[in-house]
This record gives structure tokens, sequence and C-alpha cells, in this order.
């Protein structure tokens, strides 16, 4: 028995270490790419120097005040696919805790890794008695519907981005054999199960998985809207940009989704979007953009952060008997009723004494 864990305890470092320097690999090669556009730019173009100096604090305010407009209802779209796959898994139906929760814990996703976006979750769910393991579950598709709806808007606006950039039309092949076998609920079930190490049967079903992933395209898409937004303010760009900004920012998802389990993988999507936006922008602009971008979620991911912790933290801290008393009061009436009954029918029937 020691020998098999100790095998699989050394399978686990070797994925890990696997991972660490697939990781940075692509990260080196990200950089080195990036770096080399910048000194290789042409002189007409604005360096990063001027740029900086061009972002001034109107700029910026602008900037922000743009972005934290389209990101009010991606956020509003956000929280509707996580209540309604959180409701569909555990029969909580409690709103105004699920944008709570959800804004508190968004912010750690800044943080590398994700069990502290996990752990946060769990840990306040478990005040109203959700298990964790179905917390764990419904993170799980939650990551999948993501996956899946990013997947869905790469597909869509590929063609456009391909224009920009000499990317193998092959990746479009593997993005769709992708998605089309996610789909299918066994199989995404499969793998929720094994990256939540959880046993426990998932109700999913294909008008599910469907409405998840449209909503999760739609966060993409108030994602895209905002990366545009944010460009705009830096560089010029006509509306027809804005399905290839869409497309780029989905895949820019995608790679930050693979890489979220490395440890360091902090900058990975700000190189990934300076190199995808470089055709459109020029690659100090896009870097620009791309720590701009950054800047403005960190700053609305605070904001609704203290704002969910003002209006429910300390409910959540103490006891959530008052967020369920009209459960706990239904069940009152119900089983008093259940007694009721069987005095009409027989008064020989004893009461039990109360517990």
């Amino acid at each position: 028995m020691g020998s098999w864990r100790t095998l699989l305890r050394n399978n686990l470092r070797r994925k890990r270490l696997w991972g660490a320097l697939l990781g940075t690999i692509f990260l080196g090669g990200l950089s080195v790419y990036v770096l080399y556009s910048l000194l290789g730019s042409d002189i007409t173009e604005p360096n990063l120097m001027q740029l900086l100096e061009k972002l001034g604090p109107a700029t910026f305010a602008y900037a922000t005040l743009v972005g934290s407009l389209v990101y009010i209802p991606t956020l509003a779209l956000a929280i509707v696919g996580w209540g309604t796959i959180m409701g569909n898994l555990s029969h909580f139906q409690h709103w105004p805790q699920h944008f709570r929760i959800y804004a508190i814990t968004t912010i750690t996703r800044r943080i590398p890794g994700t069990i502290w976006y996990m752990l946060g979750r769990i840990v306040m769910y478990e005040r109203f008695q959700i298990k964790r393991s179905v917390t764990a579950i419904a993170s799980g598709v939650e990551f999948a519907a993501i996956l899946l709806g990013a997947i869905l808007i790469t597909l869509i606006t590929w063609p456009l981005v391909l224009s920009g950039h000499e990317i193998n039309p092959l990746w479009l092949v593997l993005g769709l054999c992708i998605g089309v076998l996610l789909l299918n609920p066994p199989v995404l079930q499969t793998a929720i199960q094994r990256l939540s190490r959880q046993s426990e049967p998932i109700n999913l079903r294909y008008h599910h998985l469907l409405t998840w992933v449209l909503i999760y395209a739609g966060v993409w898409i108030g994602g895209g809207l905002v990366l545009f937004m944010l460009a705009t303010s830096i560089h010029p760009l006509a509306w027809t940009t804005l399905p290839p900004l869409i497309g780029i920012w989905a895949t820019v998802g995608l790679v930050g989704a693979v890489f979220a389990f490395i440890p360091f993988s902090l900058g990975v999507q700000e190189l990934t979007l300076t190199a995808l936006m470089s055709p459109y922008t020029g690659t100090a602009e896009a870097l620009i953009i791309a720590l701009l971008m950054r800047a403005v979620l960190t700053l609305n991911e605070v904001c609704w952060a203290l704002i969910a912790g003002l209006l429910g933290l300390t409910g959540l801290i103490r006891t959530p008997v008052d967020e369920r008393s009209v459960i706990v009061d239904s069940q009152e009436e119900e089983s008093l009723s259940d007694t009721k009954k069987p005095q009409e029918v027989s008064q020989t029937v004893p009461l039990l004494p109360p517990k």
C-alpha cells in the first residue's frame, strides 16, 4: 500500500515539474518576443516611455470609468451563471448571498493557484449548510463552462484573429474537437469528478450546459468590450476591430486558465495579450493596454469585493440563521401538519416526545 502511495506522489511531482518547466518555457518565450518587438519597433512609432508620459491621470480616469461601466453588466452576467450552477446542484437559491460570495472570492483569482479561490467559496457556503463536495463540484462545472464559452467565442472569431497572425488553422479543429467532447454530460461529469476529487453524482443535462456556456460566452464578450474601450483610449481603433479583440480576449482567457495551476503564472495573460494585440496597436501600446486592462479589472474586483463585504460579510461570519429562516419555518410548518394528521384520524395514536 505504501509503495502505491509513493509511486502516486512521485508521478504527481513529475507532472508538476513538467508543468512548471513548460510554463517557464512559454513565459520566457513570450517575454523574449515582447522585448524583441519593443527594441525592434519602427522609430516612427511611439516608444514605451512616450506612451507612459501620454497616459496621464485624465486618460487613466477616463479609461477606468468607461471600463467600469461595461464591467458592471459583465459581472452581473457572471453572477447569474454562478448562481444558476450553484442553485442547480445545491438548491440554494439565495441570490444576495451568491453575489456576496462571488464578489468576495473573485479577488482571490489574482493569486497564483486555484486553492485560495476554491477554499474561500467552500468556507463561505459551508455556513449555509452546503457540503464542501457540492461547492467543489459547482466550481468545477463553472470552470468547464468558462472554458467552453471561451472556446466558442474563439472559434467564432478565429478567422478574424487569424487575419493579423500567422497561426496554424489546425488549432481551430483542435478547439472544435475539445468543445464537442466537453459538451457531452457524461464526459464532462467524469472530468469534473476527477479534477474536484469528488465521487458524488452530478445532475447535468444538455440544456443546462448550453445555457451556462452561452452565459459565459456573454461574459467573454463583455470582457472583450472592456478591452476595446480601454484600447481606444490609448490607440484609436475602428469598431470593426471589436470582434477580433473579443476573440483575442477569449484566447487570453484560455491561456490563463491553462496556466492557472502553475504557481508563477503571474504575467502570462498580460504577455499573451501584448503579443496578440501588437498587430493592431503596436507592441508598446499593446503592453500599456494589457497593463491598463489588469489595473482596471483589479480595481473593479477590489471595489465590488468591498461593497459585498460591507453588505453581508458580518452575516457570513456570525451565522446564517436569518438567511435560512424561511426554509426552517416551512419545514416546521410541514412537521406540525404531519403531527396533526394522525390526531385527526385516530385519537389512540400517541404523540412522540419532542426531540
